[in-house]
């Protein structure tokens, strides 16, 4: 059940076996709960709660962060690495690799069809650009075309 205030989130199953309220620096109080509760599988029924409640291996999620920028570097350097094992694919001549690339990248594809012709139409004077709220060009409305290239 969600709660408006603390605490926010309540189970009939989660039972507190000990809670204190201390002062922190800003004088706030807060709930610390000591103890595992009853309910919890994993640990024995002879458990002791340290002190320290944060493990040395913990993942730091806020250096695993990434910008945007860097999201995109990541996405279009696998792209190039494919695409250039896809050019090497050709030597083989296996159908069978052809078929599941057009089957499994399907989705991809029709994405960058899309975004391609709509940045065409976007670069060309005589075509009308395509609209955003069509169910088969909706995927581009986020795309930002390019000025032509050469």
């Amino acid at each position: 059940m969600r709660n408006w205030t603390t605490p926010f989130w309540s189970h009939p199953t989660i039972i507190l076996l000990q809670t204190e309220n201390i002062a922190d620096e800003d004088h706030m109080v807060i709930d610390i709960v000591e103890g595992v509760g009853p309910t919890d599988p994993i640990l024995d029924d002879d458990f002791e709660p340290t002190g320290d409640r944060f493990d040395d291996d913990a993942v730091d999620t806020e250096a695993e962060c990434k910008t945007f920028k860097e999201e995109m570097d990541v996405h279009i350097q696998m792209i190039r690495d494919f695409a250039d094992g896809l050019k090497y694919q050709i030597s083989f001549q296996d159908h069978r690799f052809l078929k599941t690339l057009q089957k499994e990248g399907a989705v991809f594809f029709q994405l960058a069809e899309n975004c391609l012709s709509h940045e065409h139409r976007f670069n060309s004077s005589r075509e009308a650009l395509l609209t955003t709220w069509e169910s088969s060009t909706a995927n581009t409305m986020f795309y930002q075309a390019c000025a032509q290239r050469d």
